[in-house]
């Protein structure tokens, strides 16, 4: 009985040469991507946007192992694999901005592979070990043949499109910077944000001319330390009205410990912001920051509410998360240098509510900031401005 042909190994790397160029060249993208052009997909929020993009890198780096193991390995078709899933997660991600470009992309990639491979044509190897096999048996090698080719071919023009699409994503990224993101997440507004709650002198469009200061880095670095402290300030009360405290809320610099950048004090209630931070930091950090330590006084005062009520009243909803608060705030870990510490301390159920709510935040704040700009432009000159200013 025949056996199986191998097909011939035209590899220029091991796999083990393989896997770790995968491997590096995972972590450098994926560094890179986060860092400079991460944008959510559609309605998805950052996190599951973020578990989709690593999901796509690994899973196509991967397939890309398999396919060409002990096939065609090669460097170039080591960073093709590396490239695909992050094509595929900008297509996703970046498509209401590229419809046109995109789709033409597409289109003209699936027209090249249709012709490279020459799908409809009968390839036939030759040779005498060939000759002898079976008709299933060669049709069997064929398609083998075929699939390695087309994912060879697919991979590479996807990878090509995915360096083409990163020029025009960094432009965007770089020319208007953590402006395009906030006007990017404006398609997925997060549900049950309102900065006007109650409609208090402490609302965001009443503190807009204040709070507006921290909207970009060219109208937040030339402000005095004072200055800035005024606009997180401002913020604070913000926050405070949104969450609905009905104390308030003072704000002061510091130098703090480590790399603590802010402090919530429950006891004096105030927020203290690291002094050097303060001045030096970058405006949307600032503003997380401030309101990563505003969720923890919104925390405190749900505790008191908790331990104040009544053992009936315990039982709702709104103070499902209390007992892991207390037991937290009676056992707290605060972070240091030490990196068995800090991961105690960013592990905390505390730590990590708030930085769901300060990441998510940050960009609402930006968004809101936008509408409330774009509203008094129309308001002055009577029509509606459009774009990114």
């Amino acid at each position: 009985m025949a056996r199986r042909i191998r097909m011939r190994d035209r590899s220029i790397i091991s796999p083990l040469e393989c896997l770790t160029g995968h491997l590096l060249l995972g972590i450098l993208i994926g560094c890179f991507y986060m860092d400079w052009i991460f944008l959510p997909i559609g309605s998805l929020s950052v996190k599951a946007s973020r578990v989709c993009f690593y999901a796509l890198l690994i899973g196509f780096s991967l397939l890309g192992t398999i396919v060409r193991w002990r096939k065609c390995m090669s460097v170039k078709a080591t960073v093709a694999d590396s490239l695909v899933g992050t094509g595929f997660y900008t297509m996703l991600a970046y498509y209401p901005y590229y419809k046109f470009a995109m789709a033409a992309s597409v289109i003209t990639i699936f027209i090249h592979i249709y012709y490279d491979l020459e799908l409809f044509s009968y390839e036939n190897p030759g040779g005498r070990r060939f000759s002898t096999l079976p008709e299933k048996m060669k049709r069997s090698y064929i398609f083998r043949r075929r699939a390695v080719r087309l994912y060879h071919s697919l991979s590479m023009y996807i990878a090509f499109l995915a360096v083409c699409l990163t020029i025009p994503v960094c432009r965007l990224h770089l020319k208007y910077g953590s402006q395009f993101k906030a006007y990017a997440y404006r398609e997925t507004p997060v549900a049950g944000f309102d900065m006007n709650y109650k409609k208090s002198p402490d609302s965001l469009s009443n503190r807009f001319d204040t709070i507006s200061k921290i909207r970009f880095d060219d109208m937040w670095e030339p402000l005095t330390v004072k200055e800035k402290l005024e606009v997180v300030q401002a913020v604070c009360d913000c926050e405070r009205n949104y969450w609905g405290i009905d104390y308030p809320i003072r704000v002061e610099t510091g130098d703090l410990n480590g790399n603590t950048l802010g402090q919530y004090n429950d006891t004096e209630k105030k927020v203290v912001m690291d002094s050097l931070f303060l001045g030096e930091g970058e405006a949307s950090k600032v503003l997380e920051v401030t309101l990563h330590e505003m969720y923890h006084a919104w925390q405190y005062r749900l505790v008191r509410l908790y331990l104040d009520a009544s053992e009936s009243e315990k039982t709702m909803r709104v103070f499902m998360y209390c007992q892991e608060y207390l037991r937290e705030m009676n056992d707290y870990k605060h972070g240091s240098d030490d990196p068995e510490e800090f991961m105690e301390y960013y592990g905390q159920y505390m730590e990590k509510q708030a930085r769901a709510y300060s990441e998510s935040a940050v960009f609402e704040y930006y968004d809101q900031m936008d509408e409330i700009y774009y509203r008094r432009q129309e308001e002055i000159y009577g029509e509606a401005v459009g774009g990114i200013q």
